[in-house]
């Protein structure tokens, strides 16, 4: 009898563990912050070190991102994007992209295959995660 209870208890608990187990791996991402790894270029931005410069193709006037300049941005290493109409930085954070990198970088330097590949895979589910982990560029102006 007292095996039936050690039977009983056994099976409960696993199946506890399991409804447990099923309801995190469900469960949405947490909303945590993590601060961008570079600080935003403006168009007032000047070249590294020191230089009166202006850096090259990033922004034109009143902040906008034009779609040469946007297209500029196509690598890993280097991959700006255009969702909604806002240019984002998203270099950093591909390599902790949990579909790979490689899935993206296809779309580095774009904004309607960007836009079409995000929203076909996420829909409006990721896009406050778009707006934390990448560093806004300025306004994507066609």
């Amino acid at each position: 009898m007292k095996q039936h209870y050690i039977v009983a208890l056994v099976v409960v608990l696993l199946a506890g563990g399991l409804f447990f187990y099923a309801q995190t791996a469900n469960a949405p991402e947490p909303d945590v912050v993590t601060p961008p790894l570079e600080t935003p270029v403006t168009a007032s931005s000047t070249a590294p070190f020191g230089t009166d410069a202006p850096v090259v193709g990033t922004t034109g006037a009143a902040g906008n991102v034009t779609k040469d300049s946007l297209a500029a941005h196509k690598t890993q290493a280097d991959c700006w994007v255009a969702y909604n109409g806002v240019v984002y930085d998203i270099s950093a954070w591909l390599p902790r992209h949990p579909g790979s990198a490689a899935s993206i970088a296809p779309y580095c330097g774009t904004e309607e295959e960007f836009t079409a590949a995000f929203s076909g895979q996420h829909g409006r589910s990721k896009d406050k995660r778009l707006e934390r982990e990448g560093v806004k560029k300025g306004t994507y102006a066609e």
